[in-house]
């Protein structure tokens, strides 16, 4: 694995998509009135953030590999019996081997930020 880099532009998206994601939150929670919807909001946001993450890494270690090379292999060979083409089926090392993997590390720096920030205002509370 390559070492943390951190991408300016994926963060900036990632933190829009948080702060949208808080508004959303502060809003829906806000309305209920629920005594600790400031917190509430900040913990879930970076809750799912930090899902964000860890569905990458999931896809990144290869968990679902051989469910998707599975589906496909079977959509291929529906169209392959018609056609008689034999050079779409490729073997699983193959089709592992092809694949590109990247981590995005940036929704969980700012999930861990929500969470920290949740926590501090907890605390304080």
């Amino acid at each position: 694995m390559r070492a943390l880099r951190l991408n300016r532009t994926r963060m900036m998206r990632w933190g829009i998509a948080g702060g949208v994601l808080l508004a959303a939150l502060l809003l829906l929670l806000g309305c209920q009135g629920d005594r600790f919807f400031i917190q509430n909001s900040l913990f879930l946001t970076g809750f799912i953030l930090i899902a964000v993450v860890q569905f990458r890494l999931a896809l990144w270690s290869g968990l679902f590999n051989l469910l998707i090379y599975g589906y496909s292999q079977i959509i291929v060979s529906f169209k392959s019996a018609n056609e008689a083409d034999e050079e779409a089926r490729v073997s699983f090392f193959e089709y592992n081997r092809t694949l590109q993997r990247t981590v995005l590390w940036e929704p969980g720096l700012l999930g861990a930020g929500y969470w920290v920030i949740s926590w501090a205002i907890r605390a304080l509370t």
